[in-house]
């Protein structure tokens, strides 16, 4: 009996949990419509299905998906009430605004990204993210993906021109990133990778400023460089 009676119980949590997981799923679309103005599609949640703690959401626009964001439930307690948000019986938060910022800037690069391809870069490498937000810092990083090895140990040599060159489009683009990540498309151990520091590399305008900051940005350059002297 109580064996039977634990399963019932068991299954009772489970389908109180689906329940309310198709629920959260309509309350997001209707909050994000009701917030922002647009239907979206949710990519991805975490749910929590004791409903303790908060539901995530990964969401997008239906008519951008290349724009995700992130929708916030939270679970309250009494002392919550006063900060409730939405139809005064939800704590929902969302980064729309932030990943909005952060989309923009991604896109100033599209007018570029032909000339970039040609110096043997591309935008976007399988699902691998294509632009990264800070919510904390509101930094913005940009990604790009070399068809070529990347290798310290011929930077200089193979590498140190074609990445000016991209330093230089970058700013004709008028794209305000902090930090674009440049990586070969290994598998992710065996992966090369450079940090373009871009706030840095602003007011630079000669090779030599372009090769200082690399260094500064990259400490292996530095390493490898002193350590063949």
């Amino acid at each position: 009996m109580k064996k039977v009676f634990m399963m019932f119980s068991l299954f009772l949590v489970m389908i109180l949990g689906a329940c309310n997981s198709l629920s959260n799923d309509q309350l997001i679309k209707d909050y994000v419509k009701d917030t922002h103005g647009f239907d979206i599609v949710i990519k991805s949640s975490d749910k929590n299905s004791l409903e303790l703690g908060k539901d995530s959401y990964v969401v997008s626009p239906v008519d951008h998906q290349e724009l995700e964001f992130t929708v916030v439930v939270n679970s309250y307690s009494a002392e919550d009430e006063p900060k409730l948000n939405y139809r005064n019986k939800h704590l929902i938060r969302d980064n729309y605004s932030t990943a909005l910022a952060a989309d923009t800037e991604l896109h100033k690069l599209d007018e570029v990204i032909p000339e970039i391809k040609k110096l043997g870069f591309n935008e976007s490498f399988n699902d691998e993210p294509r632009v990264f937000f800070s919510e904390v810092k509101d930094d913005i990083w940009g990604f790009l993906y070399s068809t070529s090895h990347l290798d310290i140990k011929s930077f200089e040599e193979k590498d140190f021109d074609r990445l000016y060159e991209v330093h230089k489009l970058i700013k004709q683009s008028g794209a305000s990133f902090d930090l674009i990540i440049v990586s070969d498309t290994r598998e992710l151990n065996d992966r090369g990778s450079l940090v373009l520091d871009i706030k840095k590399l602003k007011d630079v305008n000669t090779k030599e400023e372009f090769l200082l900051e690399m260094k500064k940005a990259n400490p292996g350059i530095t390493g490898f460089y002193e350590n063949k002297k």
